[in-house]
């Protein structure tokens, strides 16, 4: 129905149906968008509201899970956890000892079982090791172990 056509009719049916003034003032506009839904036509408006709320719905959560994921990060920030003595009274240990995306005491766990040298798979894992000359310091060996996401790393004194 174009402006004009009808509009007498929508517009008696508009202020009939029970909208305000200003509604009604607006004609063409009132007359078009309120009266297909009195019709048959309001069922499946209902059906475009549905589709409209569930897509609004979907583009919400689609927008809220990176800031989520953001927020505790896509993969979760590494934690420094307490060093791994293989030998008492000596170098022969485990330090700066790094856990991401599990608990520091599955990581202690992990190194203490190795004996702080996996090979290259151990448990699930896959790691690799990088020897480090340090001349202001003890040499050491540089790990990094990944499984499933998660990631420990360490160096062997």
């Amino acid at each position: 129905m174009r402006c004009g056509q009808g509009v007498s009719e929508a517009c008696s049916a508009t202020a009939s149906a029970g909208l305000a003034a200003a509604e009604i003032r607006t004609g063409c506009t009132a007359a078009l968008y309120r009266a297909p839904h009195q019709a048959a036509g309001h069922e499946r408006s209902l059906k475009m509201q549905s589709r409209n709320m569930l897509a609004v719905a979907i583009a919400g959560l689609l927008t809220l899970a990176p800031a989520a994921a953001a927020h505790r990060g896509t993969t979760p920030e590494s934690r420094a956890c307490a060093h791994v003595a293989f030998t008492p009274q000596s170098d022969d240990m485990a330090a700066n000892i790094r856990a991401r995306g599990l608990t520091c005491g599955l990581a202690r766990d992990f190194i203490r079982d190795s004996e702080g040298r996996p090979g290259d798979r151990f448990r699930g894992f896959r790691c690799a090791s990088t020897e480090v000359e340090n001349p202001e310091g003890l040499p050491y060996t540089r790990y990094r172990c990944t499984g499933a996401g998660d990631v420990i790393r360490w160096r062997r004194f």
